[in-house]
């Protein structure tokens, strides 16, 4: 789950403090002379171009390096592994160790650690952590993001009805996402199994977001699971419009489905809540958004341009598999939306 939808104790994990776990000494080993910095990826550069953080790449994950460049010459001058965060002293007081941990934390979409084991922090690499977080929570506010209730309370911040009913969905959704994984997982291996080995090699499962190509299957099954619940769903849909070049090559004339994270448009499916303006997305990651997306109807990302008649044939072709998913989440997960739903417009 993504850092500003998890309480500080969650995101941090478990962990004491004292004195005696702050950084006094570098080993050599963490703080290499990396000749190659500019080929490990780039994940942050400061407003002044002085310092980027960049993905060390080690087994340990996260791994990232702090970089410091003047006058052509280049040094590291700090890092953050699993939680254990170091800046050189003659860096400090720019806040780089907090930067650090948000860019784990969006590196790990969710705790910065990567570890469930014991931490062990000074006070300020407590506060580094504590810092961070509330910066991750309070952009996430401003930008509208679902953040769930207790999120919200931890830093005093009042959510009104229509992100109150954002972050109910959020919870909701993340429900369904963990519950549909599994069945994506067993419906493509049965598929991999009947169409044989040239179809696994073609489609590289191995490599492959679980969700692909899961969106109007998922989309027609989690319609179904939320009419029960007595929220309309409605499911929406698009693809691009291209024109074809002589070369073979060919051009977007007019958007639709959804925007990747690299600019290009693809077909998919989501399901929008009208009652709430909302857009329910759980099959995203598969073009580089995060796994689980609750958003305003107005998202850039989403165009829709199927008709109603286009997908009720397309869901045609899929109802057999979700409706057995839907009479499976009965069995296996059903629970209530809300108690107190009556301060929510969810009906």
């Amino acid at each position: 789950m993504p850092a500003w939808s998890l309480l500080f104790d969650d995101f941090i994990g478990q962990y004491v403090v004292g004195p005696h776990y702050g950084i006094e000494e570098v080993d050599d080993y963490l703080i290499e002379k990396i000749a190659h910095k500019d080929s490990l990826p780039l994940l942050w550069t400061s407003e002044d171009g002085l310092y980027e953080l960049r993905d060390l790449e080690w087994d340990k994950t996260p791994s990232i390096g702090l970089f410091f460049s003047d006058s052509g010459r280049s040094a590291q001058v700090g890092f953050y592994i699993q939680g254990m965060a170091w800046v050189e002293e003659s860096h400090r007081g720019k806040a780089l160790g907090v930067q650090m941990i948000k860019v784990a934390a969006e590196l790990m979409n969710g705790s910065p650690v990567g570890s469930s084991d014991l931490m062990g922090f000074s006070e300020a690499g407590e506060a580094a952590h504590r810092r961070a977080h509330r910066e991750i929570v309070l952009d996430a506010y401003e930008k509208g993001l679902p953040i769930p209730q207790d999120v919200a309370d931890e830093y005093n911040l009042k959510l009104d009805p229509h992100q109150i009913a954002k972050s109910e969905m959020f919870t909701l959704a993340t429900t369904l996402r963990n519950f549909f994984e599994p069945h994506w997982e067993d419906w493509r291996l049965e598929k991999a199994a009947w169409m044989g080995k040239s179809y696994r090699e073609k489609l590289n499962l191995s490599e492959i977001p679980i969700s692909h190509n899961m969106c109007r299957l998922t989309c027609a099954s989690a319609a179904t699971i939320l009419a029960s619940k007595d929220i309309i769903a409605i499911v929406k849909g698009g693809e691009p419009v291209l024109d074809y070049q002589l070369d073979g090559s060919a051009i977007c004339t007019s958007p639709g489905g959804m925007e990747t994270t690299t600019g290009e448009w693809r077909g998919h499916y989501w399901l929008e809540i009208p009652l709430l303006s909302l857009i329910l997305d759980i099959t995203g990651d598969q073009f580089g958004w995060e796994p689980v997306i609750v958003t305003d109807t107005s998202d850039p990302r989403y165009a829709a341009n199927f008709t109603n008649p286009e997908i009720s044939e397309a869901l045609m072709y899929v109802e057999m598999t979700s409706e057995k998913w839907a009479g499976q989440w009965q069995e296996e997960v059903d629970i209530d939306v809300r108690d107190a739903h009556k301060t929510t417009p969810f009906s």
